[in-house]
This record gives C-alpha cells, structure tokens and sequence, in this order.
C-alpha cells in the first residue's frame, strides 16, 4: 500500500521545529511535529510503501524492523 497525505496537506522543516498542515472542517491547522513524526511523514508523497518507509527507518534509526514497524504503523493508522 503507498500512503499519502490528504489533499492540501503538507509537512515542512522550519529551523527550529517541524509542522504539519491539514484541513479540518474546511480550516487549515497546523501543528508541531516531532523530528519522528516529520521523517514519517515526509515520506508519505504516495510513492513509497508503507512497507519501503520502515525499511528506510530502520537503516537512519539503526532499529530492527519489528521495533519500527510497531511504532510506524499505529501511528499512520491514526
């Protein structure tokens, strides 16, 4: 499965945090992110599969796959 954000969404890289932006209720919310979160994120364009994210953050992460998956995959469930 390819994941990617809503329509109109988008994460960004600020000097000193991350955010994400998205619609509710047709407003636009934005909200801090943690660097985990944002690496999760980024990645969800609708070109990579859940299954290609985790492998990615297994290697930045140095972390077995069950361990990433585990957090990654609840977390995109949301």
């Amino acid at each position: 499965m390819f994941v990617q954000l809503c329509n109109k969404s988008f994460v960004k890289c600020e000097p000193d945090y991350y955010s994400c932006s998205f619609f509710k209720n047709k407003i636009r919310n934005s909200l801090k992110i943690s660097e985990s979160a944002y690496n999760i994120l980024s990645r969800c364009d609708g070109n990579n599969s859940i299954d290609y994210i985790i492998s990615i953050l297994c290697e930045k992460c140095s972390s077995s796959e069950e361990e990433v998956r585990n957090n990654v995959e609840p977390f995109l469930n949301r």
